[in-house]
């Protein structure tokens, strides 16, 4: 190799990491973009079923929020839940929830509702937000958890 080439040599690699650094710039810029959550504010905690039960069965002071119309709520509701719709959740959530960092789970029709719900609070500045959910996910592990457990009877 002559110095010509191996100069064009060097220009190529310098070529091929400029590229790599721009490419690693513009999938880290995308990445950032795409997570940003809708509102600005602290962060929420998103639970499964699974996973909100079973710190349920340990911890002892939180609160359950069914963000759902008073309807809805009456035709059936977690054990224990307050409602407050989501449409009243800024106007009524200090009086029915003055502990801001008291844990709450959050859980509505929907999972983008209760996402909204629980990034609402946040922005209130409750600190120990969870949502956990549709109600209709928790009607479904609940009929799976009585399923198998009559399999386990039988």
């Amino acid at each position: 190799m002559n110095k010509t080439e191996d100069s064009r040599a060097g220009e190529r690699l310098v070529r091929i990491f400029l590229v790599c650094v721009v490419s690693i710039a513009l999938i880290t810029g995308v990445a950032a973009w795409q997570s940003k959550r809708p509102s600005e504010g602290k962060i929420y905690e998103r639970l499964t079923v699974e996973e909100a039960l079973r710190f349920m069965s340990y911890e002892k002071d939180f609160i359950i929020v069914d963000i759902r119309e008073e309807e809805e709520y009456e035709e059936g509701h977690m054990e224990g839940a307050v409602n407050i719709p989501y449409e009243g959740l800024v106007a009524h959530a200090m009086d029915l929830l003055p502990d801001m960092s008291r844990t709450v789970y959050v859980y509505g029709s929907t999972e983008q509702e209760s996402c909204a719900a629980a990034q609402k609070l946040s922005d209130m500045g409750y600190t120990g937000i969870s949502e956990i959910g549709a109600y209709g996910d928790w009607i479904t592990a609940q009929s799976e958890t009585e399923s198998l457990m009559e399999g386990l009877l039988d």
